[in-house]
């Protein structure tokens, strides 16, 4: 996968926080309709990423109530999905952390079946891509959760262990949601959520105040 040569490039990546818009909950029968991600470099330099996909799908309703979302945005700003995998799934070779919101359970499955029905991996590529994401993966609502369930990390426990422990726990009535946590966290903003440059940012300050 090439990636664009520019001056950006040769830089060191510190992480990268991303979101899916998608059509649905199952890919590839769903299929992504915008990508969004910061990239935030060692030097404290942030980059804006924002791919639209245009699956020559038709958008369901719901979604495009949800999101916001229209045939006409995907008409003016939709790009081949195959061009627009190729310029992002590189950046997590080079990232040491990918930040989401319900990526391990969501966007990380989603992304790699998506990709693989489109680029067509080996059973051997595929577990690889599944492994780089997920091994470097923080999950901003798992860590809510948890929180919200009394449940935390064990010694030598990767956080993507942990965050598989988490996700699978019933906890009937716990909510963690992004909006959720944003408000609980006393985030101030004017952002249209469920639009993926906008649930990218707050899950960036969700981040910071993590680890602040």
């Amino acid at each position: 996968m090439d990636e664009t040569k520019n001056d950006a490039v040769i830089k060191e990546i510190d992480l990268i926080v991303w979101d899916l818009e998608t059509t649905g909950f199952v890919a590839p029968e769903c299929k992504i309709l915008e990508i969004g991600c910061f990239v935030v470099y060692a030097d404290g330099e942030v980059q804006h990423r924002h791919w639209v996909l245009n699956n020559n799908v038709e958008i369901p309703e719901k979604i495009v109530e949800l999101t916001g979302i229209t045939q006409a945005i995907i008409d003016a700003e939709g790009r081949d999905p195959k061009e627009c995998l190729l310029e992002f799934l590189p950046l997590f070779k080079r990232c040491k952390k990918n930040i989401t919101h319900n990526g391990v359970r969501f966007d990380i499955p989603f992304l790699v079946n998506t990709a693989n029905d489109i680029l067509g991996f080996t059973p051997e590529e595929k577990m690889a891509v599944t492994n780089l994401k997920r091994s470097t993966a923080f999950d901003t609502a798992v860590h809510f959760k948890a929180k919200k369930i009394g449940m935390e990390m064990q010694f030598r426990e990767s956080f993507v262990q942990f965050a598989d422990r988490v996700m699978n726990v019933r906890a009937y009535g716990v909510k963690y949601s992004l909006g959720l946590c944003v408000e609980e966290l006393g985030i101030k903003h004017e952002l249209t959520q469920h639009r993926a440059m906008a649930d990218v940012e707050l899950t960036h300050e969700i981040y910071k105040l993590i680890k602040a």
